[in-house]
């Protein structure tokens, strides 16, 4: 493969044709890239169907000093699950702290007297028992400028989001990310990635500042520095190409896999590395912060490695006039609603 050689594959949603190569990725989306970061991208925009000519996905590189970030689009996410066969419907909100009560809300609304500490989303599949209902932290995501300091809520939700689809749907999001999770990645007013940072001749005048020389002598300036040329990374190997191919191939190969064997969402305990064990419980049925679920009794979970904790209760809920059993996790610093009348916690 060289890097003029076209790759031809279908838009997932519209199925359109799209053609892409390593040169039609350095010369129009990412002038910037390396031969392997514009391999990388173009191996997924074809594995996962993305048309970055519509924008569904970015390549960005703001200086040659950092990776190039591949980045999906803002409307690329939704626009596969609505296509897909087994999305049975969501809904997402933020969690707010008011005094010494969290709530999980539907929907972005903060009140002046409450603080945003994070994110919240489910999502339901109807060929499975439990949904998929994760939180995110502010701590993680906040980078306090942007549209993260202007707009906090709709960033958080957004993550949120994401997050429950890519668990939810492994295959189908398997290496996408959007630009709200890339503290890197700056975002204009609209959410649009921002591809390219403005040079100093396109800042508005109002704000600019003026460049002055400092004066040597009666009527001496200080020249101007001479201009620097950036050489860029050495075209990679045939080998080292098809080593990127034959990794791709494996992830997403991985990644079906994965989707295709599961049997619960990441509503239940996942076994991962941290290995989080029973800990404790609630002694009786306790009120969720979220409305509509219910009493439930709290199951807490603990990773000997990390300390984190994670606090879980099954419920049930209407959706499309269908009891559904879902099972409601809470991570990091999200705690469990006290118990009523100060009643002790049984350790199991």
């Amino acid at each position: 493969m060289t890097t003029t050689d076209l790759v031809i594959y279908e838009d997932t949603i519209t199925g359109a044709e799209v053609q892409l190569s390593v040169q039609l990725i350095r010369n129009n989306l990412c002038k910037s890239a390396t031969e392997t970061e514009a391999l990388l991208f173009l191996e997924l925009c074809r594995h996962q169907g993305l048309n970055p000519w519509v924008k569904d996905a970015y390549l960005i590189k703001y200086s040659q000093d950092n990776p190039a970030t591949m980045v999906t689009g803002k409307d690329a996410f939704m626009k596969r699950a609505d296509a897909h066969p087994q999305f049975a419907g969501m809904e997402s909100g933020v969690i707010v702290l008011k005094g010494e009560h969290i709530e999980n809300r539907v929907g972005t609304l903060v009140l002046s007297d409450e603080t945003l500490i994070g994110g919240w989303a489910r999502v339901a599949r109807n060929d499975r028992k439990i949904d998929v209902a994760p939180t995110v932290s502010m701590k993680e995501f906040d980078s306090g400028r942007g549209l993260w300091k202007r707009m906090p809520a709709i960033m958080i939700e957004k993550c949120a989001i994401v997050t429950a689809l890519r668990r939810a749907f492994p295959s189908t999001f398997a290496g996408m990310y959007d630009a709200a999770e890339m503290q890197d990645v700056e975002v204009d007013d609209s959410g649009e990635v921002v591809v390219t940072l403005p040079s100093a001749d396109e800042v508005p005048k109002q704000i600019r500042k003026p460049r002055t020389k400092k004066v040597l002598a009666e009527g001496v300036t200080q020249p101007d520095p001479p201009k620097v040329t950036i050489i860029p990374d050495e075209n990679p190997s045939e080998e080292s190409i098809e080593d990127i191919i034959t990794s791709t191939n494996e992830m997403v190969a991985q990644a079906n896999s994965d989707d295709e064997s599961a049997i619960t969402c990441e509503g239940s305990i996942p076994e991962d590395p941290e290995d989080f064990q029973p800990e404790n419980r609630s002694s009786r049925p306790l009120p969720c912060t979220i409305e509509g679920h219910g009493d439930g009794v709290y199951e807490i979970m603990k990773s000997p490695s990390t300390g984190q904790r994670r606090w879980v209760h099954d419920f049930t809920y209407d959706l499309n006039g269908e009891s559904r059993l879902g099972r409601c996790v809470y991570e990091g610093d999200v705690p469990v609603p006290p118990e009523p009348d100060n009643e002790t916690v049984l350790l199991l």
